[in-house]
């Protein structure tokens, strides 16, 4: 577990949200992996986005603290998948035809063919840093 990384003179603080040189993001709240995750562009669509460290052998490199992020927000891409049709949180064991029970209910660990898996994405934290950029001038 990587709490701290240091780049030439920036240390990074988990939480910290930092100015980023790197392929596709231009800013990013640092996170306790090694990562960074901000908010990716691509063909007319924003979403979280994760990028590794360039001292971890990715291409973000942070260039200026911003900001904190709240405490009471999580610093992940997803909170999990749930059932569309339930709202009940759901995981995938493995395909039935390998002998797995596929898609279940966490709750109850039951398996249903009738699962309709979506991502629960991270709105809160795809809302703090949209209004960063808008803050910071990369919109």
């Amino acid at each position: 577990m990587i709490s701290n990384i240091k780049s030439d003179s920036i240390e990074c603080e988990v939480g910290g949200v930092y100015k980023l040189r790197s392929r596709n993001l231009d800013l990013g709240v640092y996170c306790q992996d090694g990562t960074f995750i901000g908010i990716r562009e691509k063909f007319n669509s924003l979403f979280l986005f994760p990028e590794l460290h360039r001292n971890r052998g990715g291409t973000a490199l942070p260039l200026e603290y911003l900001c904190k992020v709240p405490n009471d927000i999580p610093l992940v891409v997803s909170l999990g998948t749930a059932d569309e049709i339930t709202g009940k949180n759901v995981r995938f064991d493995r395909p039935i035809a390998d002998g797995g029970i596929g898609w279940y209910y966490v709750d109850t660990g039951l398996a249903d063919d009738n699962i309709r898996p979506v991502e629960r994405t991270n709105k809160r934290l795809f809302q703090f840093l949209l209004q960063q950029r808008v803050d910071h001038g990369r919109v």
